[in-house]
Order: C-alpha cells, then sequence, then structure tokens
C-alpha cells in the first residue's frame, strides 16, 4: 500500500506565519532578528504574547509552551508555524498539546 504524502501549499507574500519557543528561552536581539527576516520577505508574524517568558532552561512552564504552540495550530490565519529554537523541552509538552 503506497503512503499518502501529505504537502502543504507554498507560502506567499502575504500570508501569516506564527513563531514559537516549543523549547529553551533565547536571545531577544537575534530572534528580532529572525522575525525582520521574516517581515522582509512579505509574511505577517505572529509572536504569540508570553513568547519570552522564562522558567529555568525551558520557555515557560511546559503547559504554556503547549498553549502557545496549539493556539497558533487553531488560528485558521496562520499559515505556518517556525520555531524559534529546539531541544529536549520540545518533548516535554507533547501530553499538554491539544490534538484536536
Amino acid at each position: 500500500m503506497k503512503k499518502e504524502v501529505i504537502k502543504p501549499p507554498r507560502l506567499k507574500q502575504g500570508d501569516t506565519v506564527g513563531v514559537v519557543a516549543p523549547a529553551g528561552p533565547f536571545e531577544r536581539d537575534p530572534f528580532d532578528q529572525g522575525v525582520a527576516a521574516l517581515e522582509t520577505m512579505g509574511f505577517q508574524v505572529k509572536v504569540p504574547e508570553g513568547i519570552f517568558e522564562q522558567r529555568n532552561y525551558l520557555a515557560g512552564p511546559d503547559e504554556h509552551r503547549a498553549k502557545l504552540l496549539t493556539d497558533l495550530f487553531k488560528d485558521p490565519a496562520v499559515r505556518a508555524i517556525f520555531c524559534v529554537r529546539g531541544g529536549y523541552g520540545s518533548a516535554r509538552i507533547l501530553p499538554f498539546l491539544d490534538f484536536n
């Protein structure tokens, strides 16, 4: 049986992209440069409130990071999601994601 390949539509100028930090905290200057680069490419960038939270070596509590990611997936305007960083903390949010 051939596996179906799911291919999302291409992004185009004017599309909204979300930015989330599912793992560790990050430095503000490179973050701002990345957002500016996305805007220069013609994207609307959605940065959720609370993305700059920090708890020890993570970008906020597990439940908080999961909610920010889930909210971006639920937002019909968001066409793509970019992660500021990855890492160990990403796996910790799996039990808190709303897969519906």
